[in-house]
């Protein structure tokens, strides 16, 4: 067995230090911009269901990401909503009539806050402020097919109650009497025809 000696431990503690060393500045290069970086705080009031929308989400201004999703949780004011926290890049144009939205990422189900609207002439919003919030296109179409299998719902079932039961013989028997009498039209129509 060969012995390790003092310089040559000495030489290991030094390379360990210094890549240790060496690691930890890269992370924190890497890391530590994005840590340190200042972002620009606002909040959001959701009515309603927000599943899918976590933490760390991104946020979307007309398309383009412009931040992320930084908290979800229940509202402490109104606890039938949702207050999003978001963190947007510093100097986006966030104007008073800016509107938000939750929005649908592609097919896996993955929700994002879509940030649109806004005019020019809008005062800029201030950050820690509330942005507007407003109903998704997906959620609307959402409602309005929910609505549409309960108008669909309601429709079959009167027509279940007007063909069904008492109402389905009161109706053969009419078209039973209008039956005969086109026979008995038909037989003095042709009596009367010469």
């Amino acid at each position: 067995m060969s012995r390790v000696s003092a310089a040559q431990r000495a030489r290991l503690g030094a390379f360990l230090i210094l890549a240790a060393a060496i690691f930890t500045v890269a992370v924190l290069a890497l890391v530590g911009s994005a840590i340190l970086e200042k972002r620009d705080e606002y909040f959001i009031r959701f009515q309603g269901s927000v599943a899918g929308l976590d933490a760390g989400a991104s946020v979307t201004y007309n398309g383009i990401r412009v931040g992320r999703i930084e908290e979800v949780g229940i509202d402490p004011e109104d606890v039938s909503s949702v207050r999003v926290r978001i963190s947007l890049s510093p100097g986006t144009p966030v104007k008073k009539d800016t509107l938000a939205s939750v929005n649908m990422q592609g097919i896996t189900g993955l929700k994002n806050v879509e940030l649109g609207g806004g005019t020019n002439t809008a005062e800029t919003l201030e950050p820690g402020s509330y942005i507007t919030s407003r109903v998704s296109t997906f959620d609307e179409l959402t409602d309005m097919a929910a609505s549409i299998g309960r108008k669909l719902e309601v429709l079959g079932q009167n027509l279940a109650d007007i063909t069904g039961g008492d109402t389905a013989k009161n109706l053969q028997a009419v078209l039973a009497e209008t039956k005969g009498l086109l026979s008995d039209l038909r037989a003095v129509l042709g009596e009367n025809r010469g």
